[in-house]
Parts: C-alpha cells; sequence; structure tokens
C-alpha cells in the first residue's frame, strides 16, 4: 500500500482470484464543501481496487498480460 492509501484511511479487506475488495472509514476531511465525501477520495478508492484486482490476479502473477 501507499502513502495516499495511509493518507486517506484504505485498507485491503479481502483479496484473490482476480477480485479485491477495500474499504475506508469516511472522516470529515474527506467531504466536499457541498458535504459529500470528495471525487478523488471514491476514486483513489476505485483505483486501489482495480489495481489490487489485477495485481492479484493468478495469470498476473505468472506474468501473463492483464488482457489475455
Amino acid at each position: 500500500m501507499g502513502p495516499v492509501a495511509h493518507l486517506l484511511g484504505i485498507r485491503p479487506r479481502t483479496m484473490g482470484e482476480g477480485r479485491c475488495c477495500f474499504e475506508l472509514a469516511v472522516r470529515p476531511d474527506h467531504m466536499n464543501p457541498h458535504g459529500v465525501v470528495h471525487g478523488g477520495v471514491v476514486y483513489s478508492l476505485v483505483d486501489y481496487a482495480m489495481g489490487g484486482a489485477l495485481t492479484c490476479d493468478s495469470a498476473q502473477a505468472s506474468g501473463a498480460p492483464p488482457w489475455r
């Protein structure tokens, strides 16, 4: 996990077989001026989950390209 995940509080929950789930406890500093979670926080959570799913795939572990 990188420093951005640590800063935002993103934590891995489950990983395996091309699937990945991360979690985030929403804090007041995650909110935008309209009172909803900032899009950058949401996108960061999705980005970590997508990257985790790609890297935990058994095909990826063998060095095969992700599009195969």
